[in-house]
C-alpha cells in the first residue's frame, strides 16, 4: 500500500481485533450461565464505546493526510 494508506490499515487491524474480541462477549455469557440476552446487550454497549475512539482516530488521520 502507499504511504498514506498505512495508518488506515493499522486502524482497520485494531478495529478488527477489538470487535472480534467484543463479539466473544455473548458467547462467554452463554458458556458461563446461558445468559445470551445480557451478553448481547453488553456487546452492543461495548461496540458503541469502541466505535468512538476508532472513528475519532480515523477522522484525525484523515485531517492530517
Amino acid at each position: 500500500p502507499s504511504k498514506w494508506e498505512t495508518p488506515y490499515l493499522a486502524i482497520g487491524l485494531v478495529a478488527f481485533i477489538t470487535y472480534f474480541c467484543a463479539a466473544l462477549i455473548p458467547y462467554g455469557m452463554y458458556a458461563a450461565d446461558e445468559s445470551v440476552g445480557l451478553g448481547i446487550l453488553i456487546y452492543i454497549v461495548v461496540a458503541i464505546i469502541l466505535a468512538l475512539p476508532i472513528f475519532g482516530v480515523a477522522a484525525y488521520i484523515s485531517a492530517k493526510v
